[in-house]
């Protein structure tokens, strides 16, 4: 993706930053969520995003971007965890340049209610494998033609119109 200088300028007017030429490490948290709601509200996510409660977010600025640098964002879901309220799960925002990682951002949600599969060996086709494989989930935009989301779950994958 290419940044648009107008949206940056009006995300640093309503948050109170100065407009530079280093792109913020929050609008680039801002761009992947938009990646995350879509990855969470797909068919196939094994957790109903209402009633998903958001409870921590962690971000990683590796290197400045330059607002002239076309970034490539993604967003996957990972490290299933039980909690005492249900399980948690982090959704993991990118941002790279070229092959090069230079933003990373978590946000952990809680799955009021939702338990662990059982701790044996997951069976192909049973629930259990089922959540685990979706929980593979990958969102991407970035190519040159504007945002174009891409799913991958396990090895197939499908191309969002």
């Amino acid at each position: 993706m290419s940044f648009d200088i107008n949206d940056l300028a009006d995300y640093a007017h309503l948050v109170g930053l100065t407009l530079t030429n280093d792109v913020p490490g929050t609008y680039l948290h801002v761009q992947t969520f938009a990646l995350q709601v879509h990855l969470m509200a797909a068919r196939d996510f094994p957790f109903a995003m209402a009633g998903m409660v958001h409870v921590a977010n962690e971000m990683t600025v590796l290197r400045p971007v330059g607002v002239a640098e076309k970034v490539t964002l993604s967003s996957s879901a990972t490290n299933m965890a039980p909690h005492r309220s249900g399980l948690t799960l982090d959704l993991v925002g990118e941002a790279r340049v070229g092959d090069e990682l230079v933003w990373r951002g978590t946000s952990t949600y809680l799955v009021k209610g939702a338990s662990m599969p059982s701790d044996g060996a997951a069976e192909a086709g049973s629930p259990e494998a089922e959540t685990l494989a979706a929980l593979r989930l990958r969102c991407s935009n970035g190519l040159s033609g504007g945002p174009r989301p891409t799913w991958v779950v396990g090895m197939r994958l499908l191309l969002a119109t």
